[in-house]
C-alpha cells in the first residue's frame, strides 16, 4: 500500500495561503497609497506590481520555502481574485477583505502544486 507524506503538502498549502494573503494586502495597500492624489500612473502601477513578488520573497525567506512557486502563487492571486475585486468593487472595501480574498486565492492556486507533489510521491514510491 502506498502512503503519501502529508506534512510537506500541508506546509505548501499553508505557505501558499499566507503568500496569497500577504500579496493581496500589499498590492491593495500599495495601490491605495500610490493613488491618494486620484491619479494612478504607469509608474504607480509598476510599483504596485512589484509588491506580490516582494510578498512571495518575504514569505519564502521566512518559511525557508522555494521562492519561484510562491511567486507564481502570489502573481496569480493578484490577478484573479484581487484585481477583479479591486476593479469591480466600490472602493470602500476594507483592506482585510482583500487579505481574506488573497488567502482564498493562495489556497486555490497552491492546489495544483499540491496535487503534482502528491502524484510525484506516489510514483517515486512504486
Amino acid at each position: 500500500m502506498r502512503r503519501v507524506n502529508f506534512k510537506p503538502l500541508i506546509k505548501l498549502v499553508i505557505v501558499g495561503s499566507i503568500t496569497g494573503g500577504c500579496a493581496g494586502v500589499l498590492f491593495i495597500l500599495a495601490t491605495r497609497l500610490l493613488s491618494i492624489d486620484n491619479v494612478f500612473s504607469l509608474f504607480d502601477l509598476s510599483v504596485a506590481l512589484i509588491t506580490p513578488g516582494a510578498a512571495a520573497t518575504l514569505v519564502g525567506t521566512l518559511t525557508k520555502s522555494r521562492i519561484w512557486p510562491l511567486m507564481v502563487i502570489a502573481y496569480l492571486t493578484s490577478i484573479i481574485p484581487i484585481l477583479g475585486s479591486a476593479f469591480g468593487g466600490t472602493g470602500s472595501e476594507p483592506i482585510w477583505a482583500f487579505g481574506f480574498l488573497g488567502v482564498a486565492g493562495g489556497l486555490a492556486w497552491s492546489m495544483p502544486r499540491v496535487i503534482w507533489n502528491s502524484t510525484l510521491q506516489i510514483r517515486n514510491k512504486s
